[in-house]
C-alpha cells in the first residue's frame, strides 16, 4: 500500500519504537496512500502517552500538551505522535471543552471524514478500518463520522474542509453531509479569520476551484463568509462581452483560469469584478466597478486577516484591471510607466485569465508583450533609468529642493520615455526650457 520512501522508513521506524500494535498511522497519509497520491508526512496515532512517547524519543518536542502530541524527529523527518483520545462537546464551535485519552475505537469517533479516519499497522502491513473508509473512496463519496450534523456541529472549520475534499478529490456529497453543511454554515461566523481564510486559500488553489465557489454558493457558504461574492450571481451582464453570462460564472471562471494559482492571483481573480451589482444598481452600468472594486477588496480583506503585502497586491490589482482598455490609446510615457508599476504582471495576469473567461479576444496581451520587446530594444528596459538626477536639476537651474524639481524631473522623464531625449545633454537643456515656462506660468 505504502511506496517504502524515506519519508515511509523512517516514520516506520518511530512506529518500531513505540512497539508493533500500540501505534498506527493514521489519517491523510492513509487516505492518500490509497488513492496512489504523493504524501507530505505521515501522522502516528498511539496508546501511549505524551511522557512515554517523550522517554521513547530524546530531543522531542510536547507541541500539544492538551491532546497528548509529540514532535519526534527521525531520520531528518518531523512526525505528529498523537495519543488516542475522546473529545467532549465543543461550546466554540471549533475546540473540544475536554480531552481525555483513550483507546482506537475512542478516536476513530472524533475524527471528521471517514476518509480521514484510516488507521495503517506498518509492522502488519494492514489497514484498520472501523468506519467503512475504505468503501467511501472506492465509490468516491465524502461521508462524516458517525452523524454529519454532530461532527459539523463540533467543529465549524470541517464544513470548509468537506468543501476542499469533495474539490480536491472530485467526490461526491454524501447526502446528510450536504444537509449538515446547509444548515450549519453560520456557524463558520464563529470561527477565527484566520482559519477561514487559509481554508479559502486551499480550496481557491485547488483543481477547480469554480466547481468549489458554485458549491459553496449552493449550499449558502458564501452567503455567510463572503456575502459580496455570493451577489455576484444575481448580476447581468452584456451577452455579447460576456457570453458566459452572469458576474458570479465569469469570476468563478477567472479563479479557474488564471495562472500561477497562488493566493494572490486567485484572490485577485475573485475580487476583480465584486462592485460590479453595485456600480449597476448606482449607475445602471460598470462605470467605476475597479475603482470602487478596490475599496471593497481592501475591506473584505481586512475582514480576513490578510497581510499588508498580499492586500496591498491585490487591492493594487483590481484597481488597475480596467486599464487595458485604453492601453492603445496610452501615450508612450504613460504606458512605459504602466508596465512598470510593481505588480503590472500580476494585473497582466489577471486580464489574460478575465479574456479567457468571457471574449476571449487577448488583443491587448499581444499588444503588451509586442510593445515590451520594442521598449526593451530601445532602451535596454521597459522603465530606463532617469537621464538625470535632482541634483543636476537644482544645480544647473539654480533652484532649491521643492515640488518644482519633482514636477521637472517627471516631464523630463515622460519626454525620455517619449523617445524625444535621449541624452543627458539633452535632458538638461529640456529643464532649461521647463524653468522658463515656469516662470513664464506655462508650466502644468
Amino acid at each position: 500500500m505504502f511506496e517504502h520512501t524515506p519519508l515511509y522508513n523512517a516514520a516506520l521506524k518511530v512506529v518500531q519504537r513505540i512497539g508493533q500494535g500500540r501505534a498506527f498511522f493514521v489519517g491523510g497519509a492513509c487516505r492518500d496512500s490509497l488513492l496512489e497520491l504523493p504524501l507530505k508526512d505521515i501522522d502516528i496515532a498511539t496508546e501511549l502517552g505524551s511522557k512515554q512517547v517523550m522517554s521513547l524519543f530524546p530531543g522531542s518536542e510536547l507541541i500539544g500538551a492538551d491532546f497528548g502530541v509529540v514532535l519526534v524527529k527521525q531520520n531528518g523527518f518531523h512526525f505528529e505522535v498523537a495519543a488516542f483520545r475522546k473529545e467532549s462537546s465543543y461550546s466554540d464551535k471549533r475546540h473540544p471543552d475536554k480531552v481525555t485519552f483513550g483507546t482506537i475505537y475512542d478516536d476513530v469517533k472524533r475524527r471528521d471524514f471517514t476518509i480521514n479516519a484510516l488507521y495503517y499497522d506498518p509492522i502488519k502491513e494492514e489497514i484498520i478500518d472501523l468506519v467503512g473508509g475504505q468503501q467511501d473512496l472506492a465509490q468516491g463519496v465524502l461521508r462524516c463520522v458517525g452523524n454529519a450534523h454532530d461532527r459539523l456541529s463540533e467543529d465549524a472549520l470541517r464544513i470548509l474542509r468537506a468543501v476542499r475534499f469533495v474539490n480536491r478529490l472530485n467526490f461526491e456529497w454524501d447526502h446528510d453531509l450536504k444537509e449538515a453543511v446547509s444548515e450549519l454554515s453560520p456557524n463558520l461566523l464563529k470561527i477565527s479569520a484566520e482559519r477561514v481564510k487559509e481554508e479559502l486559500d486551499r480550496i481557491l488553489t485547488g483543481p477547480d476551484p469554480a466547481m468549489a465557489l458554485d458549491l459553496m454558493r449552493e449550499c449558502g457558504i458564501l452567503q455567510v463568509i463572503l456575502p459580496e461574492i455570493a451577489t455576484l450571481e444575481y448580476c447581468e451582464q452584456s451577452p455579447v462581452k460576456h457570453p458566459e453570462g452572469r458576474v458570479f460564472l465569469h469570476t468563478a471562471l477567472t479563479v479557474k483560469n488564471i495562472k500561477p494559482r497562488d493566493t494572490v492571483h486567485v484572490w485577485s481573480a475573485l475580487l476583480h469584478d465584486v462592485a460590479k451589482p453595485i456600480c449597476f444598481a448606482e449607475y445602471e452600468s460598470f462605470h467605476g466597478h475597479a475603482e470602487m472594486g478596490a475599496t471593497m477588496s481592501e475591506a473584505i480583506l481586512t475582514r480576513l486577516k490578510f497581510s499588508n503585502d498580499e492586500k496591498e497586491m491585490i487591492v493594487s490589482t483590481v484597481r488597475d484591471h480596467m486599464k487595458f482598455l485604453d492601453i492603445k490609446k496610452m501615450r508612450k510615457s504613460t504606458l512605459r510607466r504602466f508596465m512598470s508599476k510593481p505588480h503590472f504582471q500580476l494585473t497582466l495576469d489577471l486580464h489574460r485569465a478575465d479574456c479567457e473567461s468571457s471574449s476571449g479576444e487577448f488583443d491587448n496581451v499581444e499588444y503588451i508583450e509586442q510593445k515590451k520587446q520594442e521598449f526593451v530594444q530601445e532602451d535596454g528596459a521597459v522603465l530606463p533609468d532617469p537621464l538625470i538626477t535632482g541634483h543636476q536639476v537644482m544645480e544647473r537651474l539654480g533652484i532649491a529642493q521643492g515640488p518644482l524639481v519633482g514636477q521637472m524631473l517627471r516631464k523630463i522623464q515622460d519626454a525620455q520615455l517619449e523617445s524625444i531625449i535621449t541624452t543627458e545633454v539633452g535632458a538638461l537643456s529640456y529643464a532649461d526650457i521647463l524653468l522658463e515656462q515656469h516662470q513664464q506660468g506655462e508650466l502644468e
